[in-house]
C-alpha cells in the first residue's frame, strides 16, 4: 500500500514560565516503510514530492526517481555529519572498563567535546575567522595528534598556577593564603590582551608589594655592558662589596666583583650590588668619599644598606626636581 503524502503528526506545545512554544513533529520516513523521523521546529512543511537519481555516464547513465519529503531530505542530507562525529568517538579511545556504570555518559560527553575543540582548531586554521590564524592544511596537525597535544597539556594542567581564566575559582586557587596568591604567575593574566605597551600593561609589569617583586627592573642597558664585561683574572683581590677574595673584575669599572660563592651561581649578587644606586657609597673603593683608607672598610650590614637606599632615593627626588 502507498501513500500519496507522508504521514504528519503534529503536537503544539504551549510555552511556560520557564520554557518557549516549540512544535513536535513526527513524519513517515516513506510510504512503503514503517520508519519515521522526528523533530522539534525543524520542519515548516512536509509535502510529496519526487527527487531525481542518476548513476552512469553517457549511454550508460541511468536516472530515476525517488520519492520524497522534508523530513528524509533532512535526514539524508545530514546524517553524514553523525556518522562522522561517531567514527571519530570510537577513535578518540576515551574510555575504560568499570563496575561505575555512570561514567559511560561522561565520557561520551568527555569526547564529543574533543571533537568539538578539534573541529574549533580546523576552523581556526581556515583562516576565514581571522587570516593571521591560517595555517596549511599540510601543516596542521592531525586528530591524533591533536589529542596527543590535548593529553599533555591536560597533565600539566593545576588550577593553583592560575594561568588561565577561571582558575581563580577553584578550590586549589582560593584555599591559599593571599599573600602567596600575590606572587603566582596569574599576575600576567592582569594584562589587558590586546592593548600592547600600554601605561596600564606597563603599570602592572611594575607593580611591587611585600611578597611580589616586580617583572621590570628598570633601564638594563649599562648594567649589561658591565656583566659583559666581567673577566676572570689569574690573581685575586677583595670583593667591592662583600670583601671575600674573588677572581672576578668587572673591566669597566677596574673594580673586583663576586659572581659566585662556592662555586654556585648566586645570581651576580655583589656584581649587581656594585652598580645599584642604592649601594652607592657603601663599597670599599667608596670609602674615599668619607676621607677614609680602602684598608679601614667592613662590609656594610643589612640594616646601613637599608639606611643608605633611603638616602640615595631622597637624593634622587632632589635630583629630578631641580630639572
Amino acid at each position: 500500500m502507498r501513500y500519496e503524502n507522508p504521514i504528519v503528526a503534529i503536537q503544539q506545545v504551549p510555552a511556560t514560565d520557564v520554557t518557549n512554544a516549540y512544535t513536535k513533529t513526527h513524519v513517515s520516513f516513506q510510504s512503503t516503510g514503517c520508519t519515521n523521523i522526528s523533530g522539534v521546529n525543524n520542519l515548516p512543511s512536509a509535502g510529496f514530492y519526487v527527487t531525481i537519481k542518476s548513476r552512469g555516464r553517457g549511454k550508460n547513465k541511468r536516472s530515476w526517481g525517488i520519492e520524497q519529503n522534508e523530513g528524509r531530505a533532512t535526514y539524508l542530507s545530514q546524517y553524514y555529519a553523525v556518522d562522522n562525529v561517531d567514527h571519530m568517538i570510537s577513535i578518540a579511545m576515551v574510555r575504560y572498563i568499570t563496575w561505575k556504570y555512570w561514567h559511560s555518559p561522561y565520557l561520551h560527553c568527555l569526547s564529543m567535546a574533543i571533537i568539538a575543540a578539534y573541529d574549533m582548531y580546523i576552523e581556526c586554521c581556515e583562516g576565514d575567522l581571522d587570516g593571521d590564524w591560517r595555517i596549511p592544511e599540510t601543516s596542521r596537525m592531525s586528530f591524533r595528534v591533536f589529542r596527543l597535544t590535548l593529553s599533555e597539556q591536560m597533565l600539566k594542567y593545576n588550577p593553583k598556577y592560575n594561568n588561565l581564566p577561571g582558575d581563580e575559582h577553584f578550590r586549589a586557587w582560593t584555599r591559599r593564603p593571599k599573600r602567596k596568591r600575590d606572587i603566582s604567575v596569574a599576575s600576567t593574566a592582569s594584562y589587558i590582551p590586546g592593548d600592547g605597551v600600554s601605561v596600564q600593561n606597563f603599570k602592572k609589569a611594575k607593580e611591587e608589594s611585600r611578597h611580589k617583586t616586580p617583572r621590570l627592573c628598570g633601564d638594563l642597558r649599562h648594567i649589561k655592558k658591565h656583566l659583559a664585561s666581567i673577566k676572570k683574572q689569574s690573581n685575586r683581590a677583595k670583593c667591592e662589596v662583600c670583601g671575600e677574595l674573588t677572581s672576578f673584575k668587572c673591566a669597566l669599572c677596574d673594580k673586583y666583583v663576586c659572581l659566585f660563592e662556592n662555586r654556585k651561581w648566586i645570581g651576580g649578587g655583589c656584581a649587581m650590588s656594585y652598580h645599584d644606586d642604592a649601594f652607592f657609597g657603601l663599597s670599599k673603593s667608596d670609602n674615599i668619599l668619607f676621607g677614609k683608607h680602602t684598608g679601614t672598610w667592613t662590609p656594610p650590614t643589612q640594616h646601613k644598606i637599608v639606611c643608605n637606599a633611603r638616602r640615595v632615593e631622597t637624593i634622587k627626588e632632589t635630583i629630578l626636581q631641580e630639572e
